[in-house]
C-alpha cells in the first residue's frame, strides 16, 4: 500500500521567529502537509515560477505583506497573473491592520490572518490556515492527526 502524497503549503515571511512559530504550528500535520518557508517575497516568486507542469502545486500560498524585495501584495499581483496560480488560496498571515491591506486581500481574492501574540493562539490560526484549502484538501490533511 503506497502512503498518500504529501499536500505543499509554501509561506513566506522576513521574521525568522514567525517562521519558526508557523513550522512549529504545523507539526502535527507533518505526515501530510510539506510546509516550505521562504525569507522574502522574492524568493517564493523564484520557487513558484520554476516549479514544473509535473511538480506539485501548493495547495495554500501564506504571505506575510511586509517583505523585502518583493512584499506580499506584489507577489500576490504577480501570482494571479500566473495561470497556474490564479485559483491558489492565498492568506496574509500579518501584522497589519490596515483597512487599505483587508481591501486589497479581498479584491486579490486572499484571505487575511492576524499575527497572533502567543503560541497558544496559533492552533487556532492553522486550523483556519487549512480551511482556505479545497474542501478535499481539508479533509486529507485532518485524516492524518
Amino acid at each position: 500500500m503506497t502512503a498518500p502524497s504529501k499536500h505543499l503549503i509554501v509561506y513566506a515571511d522576513d521574521d525568522a521567529d514567525d517562521r519558526e512559530l508557523m513550522a512549529e504550528a504545523f507539526q502535527k500535520y507533518r505526515e501530510r502537509v510539506d510546509l516550505v518557508l521562504f525569507n522574502d517575497g522574492a524568493a517564493i516568486l523564484r520557487y513558484l515560477s520554476r516549479l514544473g507542469l509535473s511538480e506539485r502545486k501548493p495547495c495554500l500560498i501564506i504571505l506575510d505583506l511586509n517583505m523585502p524585495l518583493a512584499d506580499g501584495q506584489e507577489v500576490t499581483r504577480q501570482l494571479r497573473s500566473m495561470p497556474a496560480y490564479a485559483e491558489t488560496p492565498i492568506m496574509f498571515f500579518t501584522t497589519s491592520s490596515q483597512h487599505s491591506d483587508h481591501t486589497f486581500a479581498e479584491r486579490h481574492d486572499a484571505g487575511f490572518i492576524t499575527k497572533p501574540l502567543t503560541f497558544t493562539q496559533m492552533d487556532g490560526i492553522t486550523e483556519k490556515l487549512i480551511d482556505a484549502c479545497d474542501r478535499s484538501i481539508q479533509y486529507e490533511i485532518r485524516s492524518a492527526r
